[in-house]
C-alpha cells in the first residue's frame, strides 16, 4: 500500500518519529510511505506532489495547528485526498499530532482520528505509546 503522508514542514519531528513506528510496515513491504522530501532535485514539485495525490492508497494527515494553518497542505493536498476517499479510491487517516480544533473541520470530523479517540500524540505521557497505537490502527 502506497501511503502519502501530509504535513506541515513545522512537524518535522512528527514525521521522522512517524516514520521510526512505520519502519516494520515498510520492512515487512505492508506500506510503502511518501512525503515532498522524496521529491528528486530538479524535479517540478507540484508535478510530483500531484502525481503522487493520484498514486496513493492511503493518505495520513499530520494534523497540527502548523496543518490546518498550511493553505497548501488544507486546499490542495487534504482536499484531493477527501476526494479520492469520497470515490472509494482511497483511505485518509487523520493522526493528531497536537492539540488544535481539528475537530471544527467537518471533513475531518467525519473520519476517525488517531491516536484513540483522536487525542494528541503531544498529550499522551509517553508519545510512543501514541505512536504505536497509530500504527495498530493502520
Amino acid at each position: 500500500m502506497r501511503a502519502f503522508i501530509s504535513y506541515s514542514h513545522s512537524d518535522k519531528a512528527a514525521l521522522d518519529r512517524l516514520h521510526v513506528h512505520l519502519k516494520n510496515l515498510t520492512r515487512e513491504g505492508r506500506i510503502e510511505t511518501w512525503y515532498d522530501r522524496n521529491i528528486l532535485a530538479g524535479c517540478e514539485l507540484d508535478a510530483e506532489i500531484e502525481r503522487e495525490l493520484e498514486a496513493s492508497d492511503l493518505f495520513l494527515l499530520l494534523v497540527s495547528p502548523d496543518f490546518i494553518a498550511s493553505d497548501y497542505c488544507v486546499e490542495r493536498e487534504m482536499r484531493r485526498a477527501l476526494e479520492r476517499h469520497a470515490a472509494g479510491t482511497a483511505r485518509v487517516v487523520p493522526i493528531i499530532v497536537e492539540e488544535c480544533d481539528w475537530k471544527a473541520m467537518r471533513e475531518l470530523r467525519q473520519l476517525k482520528a488517531v491516536p484513540t479517540d483522536g487525542k494528541a500524540i503531544s498529550a499522551w505521557a509517553n508519545p510512543n505509546t501514541a505512536y504505536l497505537n497509530v500504527v495498530q490502527e493502520l
